[in-house]
């Protein structure tokens, strides 16, 4: 008589055999038969595939062949995978060997039944026994990770895979690790998915073990509620949460949650990655006392018993995408059968929408003493809807703080104005860049704002606080000193750098309120003299009537609502818009409002070390920037660009330099690839900025925007997308 174990090894052989002889359309890769796709992602492909050497069948993962060219990633990814091999725990998925095959880099993996968590949250939220019990199994994972010198770095429901026992395992270690260190790194590109990445990641691209612990406190969160820890519209918002928003609170969210489980995700997804637990057992043992009501006490110990781990070899049905950039949902498994459920299913919520990686580039190095530009290459969406006009001494809605005791000064001598464009009454924005001599005006030895009673307010006023900073990291133009996003904590140093004055042209901001918990947003129109708080690139950065902060004016599409009562000498088709200065400013050239005589301020000063300045001062007048769109005269635009490839979320969309054709009629615009025959055709809007779909199959869009840049017209800020990739680009008129 056969035990059962025979039994399973026997019935396990003959389906290997059955594959073996129905394998003719397999592709041969080595010694493998690659049977069938089962994931892709931005670390490659995962492929059900047959073993000849060996005679079974193995989840594949095979590596984009750019990797196995990249010699420093070669190595440490050979020295990573071999690690994660010798992992001697239950809970990590074992890897049976790796190598490279005919240039590409590959990972032998056993082939798990089940589906991966993620997929399993699209029916809702676990219940909290059975969110705990998957938690501890992938913490003993991590932990004999830690142990030997590893990081995951990827951490996430889609990477913890769940058998028809409730068994979890961990997949992808040795791979994450040895990306995020060499290869990837030097692209440019950030590991990990956003929704689950630890701030230090952001600001430093570092992770060490506490990055993970971070990530684990995601995933509980996920599992208990059913939703993400910080959920976004986009990438930056995502990013800003994790670095400045408080830790969410599982209890406020699903009902039955204890209170105790909030300080576990609190301690977990701390900010400051010393005030974290020390290990992930930690964290699991935390997590599991919550749940019975015991304090949890310091120091990493093992968690309760996972269940027993199955003796068969599993029916291979290993669905989950093992990518490393979320390029969407791992797609939904074919049904298993599990165990008991802890509760009646809730009703099935949507799939969550899949997050387009697009490469966000956190540390530039800017000219300056040691500051850092934090240029984001995502622009700020298009906005048609309405544009508030705001009166130099309206302090507006929703405003951060009370309105200063006393206005700005009046002015006395008439401010300076820009040449309309087209009929006049067409909203149209001219740029203008920071550093302009006489763009600001003020009184001399004269503070227009004040700027102590701010910080002392904002320090008292911690609501404020987190959505004042929250507000102005989404601004990929953001420039302090500090080098990093701000936090709260950075408010007084970066109020501190800003230089009080006052505008001298109509200007047009993304202007933020406060709506008692995060920052509203408004896209206004600041009449001349309106007191605002500039930073050393000459943009403003805070009214300093109310407090609100101020970030770059969005492009916009057709003609906005205005909202507010015109003040006299509005003229819509003559607003400004700051660009930042090449370089940072060190003394601005201001006009005196009241004498209109200039002097000098230097920046970051109240007006108390003021000078006279020698020479006389022109209006300003925008830059020749921004080639005049909308109009119907746009000589400029037309013709052949080079497309060249700065950033790209899948490997496939590596290629070099591309020709475009772009043409126009008034303000429908049409862009042509030259190799491809790919057209794409949309919007050309007033600012300059576009917007454009099509390509070859259709169903791809283009954005950017047309300036000119020493005489040449070319097109920045580039986001090319197809399907779930994406690139950004520059473009350069031939």
């Amino acid at each position: 008589m056969f035990s059962a174990r025979a039994t399973v090894a026997a019935a396990y052989g003959l389906l290997n055999r059955c594959w073996q002889e129905a394998d003719l359309d397999g592709t041969p890769f080595g010694q493998y038969r690659l049977i069938e796709l089962l994931g892709r992602g931005g670390m490659g492909e995962v492929w059900r595939a047959y073993d000849t050497v060996t005679d079974r069948v193995v989840a594949l993962k095979v590596l984009p062949a750019n990797f196995a060219q990249d010699s420093v990633f070669q190595q440490r990814f050979r020295r990573e995978a071999h690690a994660a091999g010798q992992l001697n725990e239950p809970h990590v998925v074992p890897i049976h060997t790796y190598g490279e095959i005919d240039g590409r880099l590959f990972v032998d993996m056993r082939l798990i039944e089940g589906r991966d968590l993620q997929s399993v949250l699209t029916a809702g939220p676990l219940s909290q026994e059975r969110a705990v019990r998957v938690i501890e199994q992938v913490a003993t994972a991590l932990h004999a990770a830690h142990q030997a010198g590893l990081v995951h770095r990827d951490v996430k429901p889609s990477n913890i895979l769940i058998d028809e026992n409730d068994f979890a395992y961990l997949i992808d270690f040795g791979i994450a690790h040895a990306a995020g260190e060499t290869a990837l790194t030097n692209t440019g590109a950030t590991i990990g998915t956003w929704s689950y990445m630890a701030p230090e990641r952001f600001q430093g691209g570092t992770a060490d073990a506490r990055a993970d612990i971070y990530a684990l406190a995601c995933v509980l969160y996920e599992s208990l509620t059913g939703q993400l820890p910080f959920p976004g519209q986009s990438l930056e918002q995502i990013a800003v949460s994790h670095m400045t928003r408080p830790p969410p609170r599982p209890s406020q969210v699903k009902a039955g949650v204890p209170t105790a489980m909030d300080d576990v995700i609190a301690t977990g997804m701390a900010k400051n990655p010393d005030q974290r637990y020390a290990t992930t057992v930690e964290l699991a043992r935390a997590a599991r006392e919550a749940t019975t009501g015991r304090l949890a006490g310091p120091g990493p110990t093992v968690p309760g018993q996972p269940p027993p781990r199955p003796d068969h070899l599993a029916v291979p049905i290993h669905g989950q995408d093992t990518q490393l950039a979320a390029t969407g949902a791992a797609p939904v498994l074919p049904p298993t059968p599990g165990p008991p459920t802890d509760t009646p299913p809730p009703p099935k919520r949507s799939k969550r929408t899949s997050l387009i990686v697009v490469l966000v580039v956190l540390l530039v190095a800017a000219a300056g003493a040691g500051g850092v530009l934090l240029r984001n290459v995502l622009s700020p969406k298009p906005t048609g809807t309405e544009l508030v006009l705001t009166a130099a001494t309206d302090p507006g809605v929703n405003s951060f703080m009370p309105p200063a005791a006393s206005p700005p000064p009046t002015n006395t001598q008439p401010p300076p104005t820009l040449q309309p464009h087209g009929d006049g009454t067409t909203v149209t924005t001219q740029p203008l860049p920071g550093d302009r001599d006489g763009l600001y005006g003020g009184t001399l030895n004269n503070a227009e704002c004040d700027r102590d009673k701010m910080i002392t307010f904002l320090n008292t006023h911690a609501a404020q606080a987190g959505a004042f900073v929250e507000a102005l990291n989404t601004d990929p133009t953001l420039f302090w000193g500090g080098g990093h996003p701000l936090t709260a904590a950075d408010i007084p140093t970066y109020l501190r750098e800003l230089t009080p004055m006052l505008l001298r042209l109509d200007t047009r901001v993304t202007n933020h309120g406060f709506d008692g918990t995060h920052p509203t947003t408004l896209q206004s129109v600041f009449q001349a003299g309106t007191a605002v708080f500039v930073d050393a690139h000459g943009v403003p950065r805070a009214r300093c009537y109310c407090g609100n902060p101020l970030t770059a004016p969005v492009a916009l599409t057709g003609q906005p609502k205005p909202v507010g009562t015109p003040w006299p000498g509005y003229t819509p088709a003559a607003l400004a818009a700051v660009q930042p200065a090449t370089a940072t400013i060190t003394t601005f050239v201001l006009v005196d409002v009241v004498t209109g005589e200039p002097f000098n301020r230097p920046a970051g000063t109240t007006g108390t070390d003021d000078t006279p300045h020698s020479q006389p001062v022109p209006p300003p007048q925008p830059a020749p920037t921004t080639p005049a769109t909308g109009q119907g005269n746009q000589p400029d635009i037309d013709g052949t660009y080079l497309m060249h490839l700065l950033s790209y979320t899948c490997p496939e969309m590596r290629r070099a330099d591309r020709s475009i054709s772009v043409t126009h009629q008034g303000n429908t615009l049409t862009i042509v690839f030259v190799e491809v025959a790919g057209t794409y055709t949309g919007t050309l809007n007033a600012d300059g900025s576009f917007q454009v779909s099509g390509g070859p199959r259709g169903g791809n869009t283009m954005e950017g925007v047309f300036a000119s840049d020493g005489g040449r017209t070319v097109i920045r800020d580039g986001i090319h997308r197809s399907g779930s990739c994406s690139e950004t680009f520059e473009g350069t008129k031939q």
